[in-house]
């Protein structure tokens, strides 16, 4: 079988929680590029570039991140990651998040394998990815990516 190229475009169908993190992270992306107005993307391609660091700094130091605190309930990640409190109304409901670009779609089946490998015995989904690369990324201005 020949390789097969990703999508150029990809909906991925998701809770609001997703929705919810990626305005909180589109934020930290303005304060450290101080350019307005990234598109979904371009704040997906910096969370997994940050998740992707912070699985590579766990393995050289013979750890890795601790998922069950980062992906801990929301209230107590909202406390973790120094946030506002999220609102149930802002996270009920689904979300389509549009990723757009061959590069962040293949990052994105990456690190969907790379989890898989290093966490659960199933697939990991790339909802899961994204809400889990969101997070780290969050966690990360804080220096409080949690590791065992």
């Amino acid at each position: 079988m020949a390789n097969q190229t990703p999508p150029m475009r990809k909906a991925i169908r998701t809770a609001n929680e997703n929705a919810w993190l990626l305005s909180e992270a589109t934020s930290r992306v303005i304060a450290e590029t101080g350019k307005p107005a990234p598109t979904p993307s371009t704040v997906l391609a910096y969370a997994l570039d940050k998740l992707d660091d912070q699985m590579t700094i766990a393995a050289a130091a013979k750890k890795r991140i601790d998922f069950d605190q980062v992906m801990c309930p929301i209230e107590e990640f909202c406390k973790l990651a120094q946030l506002p409190p999220a609102t149930t109304s802002s996270l009920s409901g689904r979300y389509v998040f549009t990723v757009t670009g061959q590069k962040v779609i293949t990052h994105l089946m990456q690190m969907n394998a790379r989890l898989t490998l290093d966490l659960l015995p199933c697939e990991v989904k790339s909802c899961y990815t994204i809400r889990c690369a969101m997070r780290v990324f969050l966690l990360d201005a804080y220096g409080t990516v949690p590791m065992v």
